[in-house]
């Protein structure tokens, strides 16, 4: 179940990525399918959908379906209720890519408590990089 998971995390997350077009084809064709996908996602401790889309986008018909705005809205909000399911529009792709990332590691983060290390500040930073430093911030002001 889903497109995105955790290695060793499997059975616990996981993130399901949609088109638009995707999103509704799901909602209307691939219905009984896609309902499927969300019962076994039930059993996860976490699992959501991420939409490469606005909702304005969902909701001013901005895809190839027949089906109505009206529809396509009510079914994803019975969804939501029914499967227990975060629905997340994300407005384009590459969004859609930081916000899963940004789900995925927060669940690690938050359930297992884990951080991961940071790394220690350098020791030493050659006059060149300082100096690029200082120039870059001095830019910024």
């Amino acid at each position: 179940t889903g497109d995105y998971s955790v290695r060793c995390y499997e059975n616990a997350v996981s993130v399901e990525r949609k088109s638009l077009d995707d999103l509704v084809q799901c909602l209307c064709v691939d219905r009984d399918r896609f309902e499927r996908e969300l019962e076994r996602g039930m059993f996860l401790e976490y699992f959501a959908v991420i939409v490469e889309a606005d909702f304005s986008d969902l909701a001013e018909h901005h895809y190839r379906s027949a089906m109505s705005p009206e529809s396509a809205v009510q079914s994803i909000i019975a969804f939501s209720v029914r499967y227990r399911l975060p629905v997340f529009f994300c407005g384009n792709r590459h969004y859609a890519a930081h916000v899963i990332q940004s789900i995925l590691s927060k669940y690690v983060r938050e359930v297992t408590g884990y951080k991961p290390p940071q790394a220690p500040p350098p020791k030493y930073a050659p006059p060149a990089q300082v100096q690029a430093s200082r120039t870059s911030c001095a830019l910024r002001t």
